[in-house]
């Protein structure tokens, strides 16, 4: 079938398209149309709808078959998908979940998924009714998929308020999966199509004020190859030429129709993953007007900045000296990276000096793990920082320069200089604004550092002096707990939930471990599963069954308070049966015996910052 025949279809136009079709019998000559009639379009969800110069990746396969298929594999092509039984990843079989006074049955009818919800567009008196919705749209595959309903309004969308955990294949509700108060309303009513879309698909119209209400078209479901590469009609069209390819084949040129963000200039090819990844806002009211309607300007190639104005604070997304603490938002952090800022243009750092849309042929990884993070071979080690610090290859220099072994992960240029302070769906990311390591930040924003993120078990004092010692750091003012306690108790018990989101993960980090030891990390994460976020508990039950002791170690986050305290208290008295065989300091608000400062620890807890943070995507 064409290209435009499977665009009819993908937009369900209900026209009919008449194929001839010659079959094969004994004399080879018999030949007949036969109508093939395309089901008319569904009017209460989002369509794909071709047109407006894009053409879909289906276009772009037979003459990059490899390209298709690397791309094929990431994470991007799922991030939106149509939902049938080869999409879900989820148990739909007659599951029946509450949380949190919320009910939901789940049920699989053939190829078809639903769910019986409350109708949350009844306004009237009494209890709302419950309503049987179909899900048709599912978002992500890598460490949740989420789904949404159509909410009877035209093409609008709702969230299901309960999504699936991959790794753990578990139903937990949609709050848990982000760091938020419990009490936040995500805004589950239309928000695939005022927001989702636009950077979970293609060429998404928004439509959002149309006579029947929201009327989202897109050109593709997922990040597809037009997301890159800019609208491949002109492209298509211009190749169907033979002799046209074989000169691009044959040339060193790239080809004027099409757009590879690996040619343009660094700043320029790293704006095409920007459009996304990064915190923006549309310049003008004329613009937002627009994106109501027709969606974003903005096409691969052309300059972000003529549409959209960079944030750099605001809300929690944001450290208070500006760096970012919501992963999925690199582009802003690099923009305040010296080796993008500093440098001149033809050695400016991109996103495309580590990472690779298309796993290489000559790639021995499995492309599980190519896929994970989509970086280029070796870019998970220094050469990622080598490749311009050529210096610090040798392995004398690097010590000198670290002062920590070769083959440690204090050695790590990305341990020191790209650390985890960032936080998106129950994990700690890496910042991508390389800085220096220092204290500072610390005291003045709270942004962890990362010499305590691996030496958790160590004061802000004691690193403070080593970067003075070694590099001429001045030292920051400290209170007397900044002196006296562990940066990883005052994270975990003091801390904001970002803080304390990110302690519980650094406490299951395997250089965190070997670097801090453990035994003292044990009262702390049986406190932290009485967090009040979802997020934190989640995360301090997984670092706490990476002890020894608690390999079996069962807990609910999701459980009542008298649940969660209950089992705080029965990880504290296994822990205080264990034999101390770490180190016994009172940073660590241990006693010389290995027992629990309790009136320090509860003093601490006391003080904890429960100022609303809240981290989603």
């Amino acid at each position: 079938m064409t290209t435009t025949g499977r665009s009819l279809l993908a937009a369900g136009s209900g026209l009919t398209v008449v194929l001839a079709l010659v079959l094969a019998c004994a004399d080879g000559r018999r030949a007949w149309n036969v109508a093939v009639t395309a089901p008319p379009a569904a009017t209460d969800r989002p369509i794909e709808r071709a047109g407006r110069n894009y053409v879909r990746s289906d276009a772009c396969r037979a003459c990059h078959p490899r390209e298709y298929d690397t791309w094929s594999d990431t994470f991007h092509r799922t991030m939106t998908q149509e939902v049938t039984p080869e999409t879900v990843l989820a148990d739909f079989d007659d599951v029946e979940l509450e949380f949190y006074g919320r009910r939901f049955v789940l049920e699989r009818r053939g190829d078809e998924f639903w769910v019986e919800v409350e109708d949350i567009t009844y306004d009237g008196p009494g209890v709302r009714p419950r309503v049987w919705r179909q899900i048709v749209l599912a978002t992500g595959s890598h460490h949740f998929q989420s789904f949404w309903y159509p909410e009877g309004e035209g093409r609008k969308l709702d969230f299901l308020g309960v999504c699936w955990r991959v790794d753990e294949a578990r139903w937990m509700p949609v709050h848990a999966a982000f760091l938020i108060p419990p009490d936040y309303d995500l805004g589950y009513r239309g928000r695939w199509n005022t927001g989702c879309h636009v950077c979970h698909t293609v060429g998404g119209e928004p439509r959002l004020d149309g006579p029947n209400g929201m009327d989202t078209h897109v050109s593709e479901f997922g990040i597809a190859c037009e997301a890159c590469h800019g609208r491949g009609e002109e492209h298509v069209l211009a190749n169907r030429n033979p002799l046209r390819r074989y000169g691009l084949h044959e040339g060193n040129e790239p080809d004027p129709t099409i757009v590879d963000p690996r040619d343009l200039p660094a700043d320029r090819g790293s704006q095409v993953c920007g459009q996304c990844h990064a915190f923006t806002n549309l310049k003008t009211e004329e613009l937002k007007q627009e994106w109501r309607e027709s969606g974003f300007t903005y096409d691969a190639g052309d300059d972000l900045t003529e549409s959209r104005a960079f944030l750099f604070e605001g809300d929690s997304f944001f450290w208070k000296d500006g760096m970012v603490r919501l992963a999925g938002r690199e582009f802003t952090q690099f923009l305040r990276t010296p080796c993008f800022v500093d440098a001149p243009p033809e050695e400016q750092m991109s996103c495309f000096s580590c990472h690779r849309m298309h796993q290489d042929p000559a790639d021995p990884r499995p492309m599980e793990v190519w896929r994970a993070d989509m970086l280029e071979v070796g870019m998970d080690t220094n050469r990622g920082c080598t490749q311009c610090h050529a210096e610090y290859a040798d392995t004398k220099a690097l010590e000198e320069h670290t002062h920590h072994a070769s083959d440690s992960t204090g050695s790590s240029c990305y341990n020191c200089h790209m650390p985890y302070t960032s936080w998106s769906l129950l994990g700690a990311c890496r910042s991508h604004q390389v800085d220096e390591p220092g204290v500072q930040a610390t005291v003045q924003a709270g942004r962890p550092n990362a010499c305590n993120l691996c030496h958790l078990d160590r004061t802000l004092a004691w690193s403070s002096k080593h970067l003075k010692d070694w590099w001429g750091v001045p030292r920051p003012k400290l209170d007397d707990d900044q002196r006296d306690f562990a940066a990883g108790v005052l994270w975990a018990l003091e801390g904001d939930a970002a803080q304390r989101a990110l302690a519980a993960w650094h406490m299951g980090w395997e250089p965190a471990r070997e670097a801090s030891g453990t035994d003292w990390m044990v009262p702390l994460l049986a406190q932290l599963l009485e967090d009040p976020y979802e997020a934190v508990r989640f995360t301090a039950g997984r670092s706490l069954r990476g002890l020894p002791g608690f390999a079996d170690f069962e807990h609910d986050f999701l459980a009542d308070e008298s649940r969660r305290a209950a089992a705080n208290a029965a990880v504290r008295s296994a822990w205080e049966a264990q034999e101390r065989s770490g180190e016994k300091r009172a940073e660590l608000l241990l006693t010389s015996e290995g027992e629990l400062q309790r009136e320090t620890f509860q003093r601490l807890l006391l003080e904890r910052d429960d100022t609303p943070v809240i981290l989603s995507e």
